[in-house]
């Protein structure tokens, strides 16, 4: 029998990184709403953007898309996520053990720093592929008119600043991919790892457990920087407001306040709760149904 026959399924980078898309993918079908929601509250009351709607609350702000765009306007950008998440997760997820392997953060007793520097570098990776389908996306969700189709933004976006445009805020892309990733997989990976050797068995009960948790510590530590994703990535291109990540960092503080940083933070947690369940869920699942090793 060949070496290639006799390869494992967990040692197929590409099929993890298929099954970590799909499983995305899912995900993002069920909370592209809340994460819409999440997306027009952090640029609600923002200094000199006029909203057309009230975005003060989540159901205010559910109410105003409803009412002004329809329920579509809720699923404004879904084609661009399902892009962007068979690019960014397939990556992110699926470079995560690679990079363990190059950390030499494998086995029982390693600690979690390791495994976050692994989860920050995959999310570097991702972030950098998938800085052009996430910019149209967010584009798109804070696109209060008459809902237009992808390829009449991507125009736009062309013809205003060419390539380079689909780049702008790529530095806050990246250090949000760093924090998100290395935050989720480290925390999901630790706890589980923790709990299976106080005796619980690896199975849905464990893995829906630590995907929520590290959900929670995901959100709260990267609120911030999602905030400041989504200003840079909504302002106008010919009268840009921000300069990068730490000026609107410095300008929302100013006119906001330090909470002004956490705008947006409950639907952004009801949507990085479940989103990482069924993420992560799903794709333990599918990696067993193939005859792969769990995380």
């Amino acid at each position: 029998m060949s070496a290639k026959e006799n390869k494992k399924p967990q040692e197929r980078p590409i099929l993890r990184m298929g099954l970590a898309g799909i499983s995305s993918i899912a995900a993002q079908t069920v909370t592209h709403p809340i994460e819409t929601v999440k997306a027009r509250m952090q640029i609600s009351s923002e200094s000199g953007r006029a909203n057309k709607g009230n975005y003060s609350g989540i159901g205010s702000t559910i109410k105003s898309i409803y009412t002004n765009e329809g329920f579509g306007g809720l699923y404004k950008g879904i084609k661009p996520a399902y892009m962007r998440e068979l690019i960014y997760s397939s990556l992110r997820l699926g470079l995560y053990e690679p990079f363990k392997k190059l950390f030499k953060a494998e086995g029982k007793d390693v600690p979690i720093w390791k495994k976050f520097v692994s989860g920050s570098s995959a999310g570097l990776c991702a972030a950098c592929a998938a800085n052009p389908v996430d910019y149209l996306k967010i584009r798109m969700q804070n696109w209060e008119g008459e809902s237009k189709p992808v390829t009449w933004h991507f125009k736009t976006v062309m013809a205003e600043a060419g390539i380079a445009g689909f780049y702008r805020g790529v530095q806050i892309t990246m250090v949000r991919a760093m924090i998100i990733n290395g935050t989720k997989l480290s925390t999901y990976d630790q706890i589980k790892t923790t709990l299976k050797k106080i005796g619980y068995k690896d199975g849905l009960f464990l893995q829906f457990s630590c995907s929520m948790t590290a959900g929670f510590f995901m959100a709260s530590v990267s609120a911030p920087f999602d905030l400041s994703r989504t200003r840079v990535f909504s302002q106008d291109a010919k009268n840009p407001k921000y300069k990068g990540l730490v000026d609107c960092l410095v300008k929302t503080v100013k006119n906001e306040g330090p909470k002004g940083l956490y705008k947006g933070f409950l639907p952004m947690w009801g949507r990085m709760g479940p989103f990482t369940v069924i993420q992560l869920v799903t794709w333990e699942q599918l990696r067993k149904s193939f005859g792969m090793t769990t995380i």
